[in-house]
């Protein structure tokens, strides 16, 4: 383990989500006092600690107070990472990380730079604490604490977590349908989700920046990353906004602001969040197409989401546009990109796109009842397992145990990224003592 970070990464979200399915199987964790199936209670506690939303239960009806609690400490700890909140409170105990410990964080966040363990620690906790708390207090003061004040205060913390979290569980069988016009609910649940799906190296970058401003420093340039996580944020909400608008506006009824309002909230939501405010098996073809290409590009790295990330996706389409042009390099915002990192994110491409293809033929073959192994469904909700996103067709509540084990691999893998999975589960190789003379090869 001192020697693969990607281990401790990959117990770390194991030790959660055994400990969940343990306690979501508790009597009194259901209302019905017998506690979840083992394959629900393994599957909703993959699905919470992964942070993707699917589930083949109820949670509003299914699961007392004290399951859903349960619930939501699990999405908290699995949007932040356990490394991250375990070294937190051993800092504020004095116990300062060994250096395994920092490799580790610093491979959870998906960082490349250096930086300050206990500084940066701090932030995310505050940033995450603040954004959530902004949030639930905006969610009670716009629904209301009704006759059942504490019910609806703790709806409106589960609901602010879970939207910073990107986790897409909701307290609603249709989940945030009855707010779909409402402009103050679907603010507050897109800022939370972008918020938590840029990634917290971004948000610190945002910080240092707005800092500077404020004490009338010299302002640092933002680095690669936030500027490339930034943009493609916006191109994709911007793209994904009008799409829908176009794709379903005719055909949804709706127009003017309340046709804004959905597919604002669906673009955000799309990639990694999994709230929907209209009816997901109801959508058009092109639209469904255009949703499941954002589930699979996801958050961006050292967020609380999943996918191949935006700086992935970025990265590619760098390398197809070098090949266009007869680039030998690969050039993404006036820098060149090091071969090692193109390498790697062709490998997560790779990687993910053959990783969500063995789970469709698994699950076509055992992982869905009789009679509703249709081919799109299982398509859709295999790429909103991995992306974490949580949106499903319906198909949920048809699989089998074999399928939620199938799907429950899938998230896990989608959290946790499939090459981080690779690389902590493959032989670390002895340095070549032998180097193969080089050949073209046709492409293409």
């Amino acid at each position: 383990m001192r020697d693969n970070p990607y281990i401790a990464i990959l117990l770390g979200f194991a030790v959660v989500i055994i400990l969940g399915t343990a306690l979501l199987s508790l009597p009194a964790s259901t209302v019905d006092g017998r506690g979840l199936p083992l394959d629900d209670a393994f599957f909703t506690a993959t699905s919470a600690t992964c942070v993707t939303g699917l589930s083949t239960v109820a949670i509003g009806k299914t699961l007392t107070p004290m399951g859903q609690v349960i619930l939501l400490v699990m999405i908290q700890v699995g949007g932040l990472g356990l490394m991250t909140l375990s070294t937190f409170f051993g800092l504020l105990l004095g116990i300062h990380p060994r250096i395994q410990n920092r490799i580790v964080i610093k491979e959870a966040l998906n960082q490349v730079e250096e930086f300050h363990v206990k500084y940066l620690l701090r932030r995310i906790i505050v940033y995450t604490l603040g954004m959530e708390t902004v949030g639930a207090i905006i969610f009670a003061a716009r629904t209301g604490l009704g006759t059942d004040p504490a019910g609806n205060i703790f709806a409106a913390v589960f609901h602010s977590v879970s939207a910073f979290c990107n986790a897409g569980f909701t307290l609603y069988s249709d989940s945030l349908t009855a707010f779909r016009f409402d402009p103050v609910i679907n603010v507050t649940v897109m800022v939370l989700v972008v918020g938590g799906g840029i990634g917290f190296w971004v948000i610190y970058g945002l910080y240092e920046g707005l800092k500077s401003r404020v004490r009338g420093d010299a302002i640092p340039p933002h680095n690669l990353q936030t500027q490339v996580v930034l943009r493609m944020t916006a191109a994709l909400i911007l793209i994904g906004t009008i799409l829908f608008m176009s794709l379903e506006g005719s055909r949804s009824g709706v127009t003017g602001l309340h046709l804004f309002w959905i597919s604002a909230f669906q673009s955000v939501t799309t990639r990694t969040a999994g709230f929907n405010t209209v009816d997901i098996a109801s959508l058009s073809f092109p639209t469904l197409i255009w949703i499941m290409a954002w589930m699979f590009i996801g958050a961006s790295p050292g967020s609380t989401g999943g996918g191949v990330k935006t700086t992935t996706f970025a990265v590619m389409l760098a390398s197809l546009r070098a090949v266009l042009t007869g680039n030998e390099k690969v050039e993404l915002r006036k820098r060149t990109l090091p071969e090692t990192v193109v390498r790697r994110a062709h490998a997560v491409f790779l990687a993910s796109i053959g990783w969500v293809f063995l789970t469709v033929f698994a699950l076509s073959m055992i992982g869905v009842v009789g009679g509703a192994s249709t081919f799109l469904p299982i398509l859709f909700e295999t790429i909103s397992a991995f992306g974490t996103v949580g949106l499903s067709m319906g198909l949920t509540t048809s699989l089998t145990v074999a399928g939620k084990l199938i799907l429950s691999m899938t998230m896990f893998a989608g959290r946790v990224g499939p090459l981080s999975l690779i690389l902590a589960l493959a032989q670390k190789p002895d340095r070549a003592l032998v180097v193969y003379p080089e050949q073209q090869l046709p492409i293409g």
